[in-house]
């Protein structure tokens, strides 16, 4: 493969080879699950013990590295239900990186109906809720008033409220963001 210097990488004309998985102006790889053409005979046979896509995975990161290695990527991450393979660059040679914990995403409480936003409860002058309070699973954060009815907003989840979007005495429609809940 040859082109003249200044042409884009976008003009080789090249034909993928069986396993080549680069394209476009990065090489991007992707997982793809196995149709019935691929079934080979041991794994239609029930009583051979199957290896789940993490195994799977584990058993190519030497491949996975070396692919790597004639690569500028910096970091190859692939995530299947049973986990996470992570890789990445240490100097010249290519290691598994541990798991990120990611911190947990805010949680959006949203108006389960049309209604008037209530901090509290009418007969009570505190508040339900306050920021930075931790509230559980199914806590009544909120009162939406339609006409004589109050209907409580609860928490999804237990966690800690980490703002207030909605004003108290406000008119809210279906799905309107109410509060911040930061889950535990």
């Amino acid at each position: 493969m040859h082109r003249a210097s200044g042409a884009p990488r976008s003009e080789i004309k090249e034909e993928p080879k069986a396993g080549d998985i680069r394209g476009g102006e990065y090489p991007v790889a992707c997982a793809r699950a196995l149709d019935n053409s691929a079934l080979n005979k041991s794994a239609l046979d029930k009583s051979a013990p199957r290896k789940t896509d993490m195994q799977d995975i584990a058993l190519r990161t030497p491949q996975l590295a070396a692919w790597l290695a004639g690569t500028d990527i910096g970091l190859l991450e692939l995530r299947t239900p049973e986990g996470t393979l992570r890789l990445g660059r240490q100097g010249d040679e290519i290691i598994e990186l541990p798991d990120e914990e990611a911190e947990p995403e805010l949680r959006v409480i949203h108006a389960p109906s049309v209604g008037v936003f209530l901090h509290s409860h009418p007969m009570a002058t505190v508040p339900l809720v306050r920021i930075g309070e931790r509230v559980e699973a199914g806590q009544a954060v909120g009162l939406l008033k339609i006409g004589p009815l109050l209907l409580p907003v609860t928490a999804p989840q237990a966690g800690i409220v980490d703002g207030v979007h909605a004003a108290d005495g406000l008119a809210v429609g279906y799905g309107t963001p109410l509060l911040d809940l930061h889950p535990l």
